[in-house]
């Protein structure tokens, strides 16, 4: 009897006002005709009281590399350079990996160069541009 009280509890309960819901990342605004990688609202940042900071821009450029490609996480590194806010070393290693993955060593190596951490934790930007130049050699054999 109780089980069933919470489950309706738990029906009627109203969606809260600022749910992070899948409309979180995809809110974005018309500017000159086109679409652009951040709404004028910051993916709804502020309507939540957030603060546009390197921390919720990297977690948007991982997630925009995976669904959308490192193009338009481009596009979102350089909104938020526009902004003067400065990619953390989570964001620069995201970014080699997904060059390396392309097989675009430079890009992968120019943003490996700037990691400014070179801890254990940022091993894996290092070992994914090394698997990348392993298959171009193998490529050319």
């Amino acid at each position: 009897m109780q089980q069933e009280e919470a489950a309706a509890g738990r029906q009627e309960r109203p969606e809260r006002k600022g749910h992070l819901g899948e409309g979180f990342l995809r809110q974005r605004s018309r500017r000159g005709g086109r679409q652009t990688p951040l709404s004028s609202g910051n993916f709804a940042m502020h309507d939540l009281g957030m603060e546009p900071s390197p921390h919720t821009f990297d977690g948007f450029v991982r997630a925009v590399i995976s669904e959308r490609g490192l193009t338009y996480a481009m596009r979102v590194v350089k909104e938020m350079e526009k902004r003067n806010l400065k990619p953390n070393n989570d964001t620069f290693s995201a970014l080699v990996v997904g060059y390396s993955k392309n097989l675009d060593l430079d890009m992968a190596e120019s943003f490996l160069d700037q990691i400014s951490d070179h801890s254990p934790k940022y091993i894996h930007p290092f070992n994914a541009i090394l698997a990348a130049c392993d298959t171009v050699v193998s490529q050319i054999i």
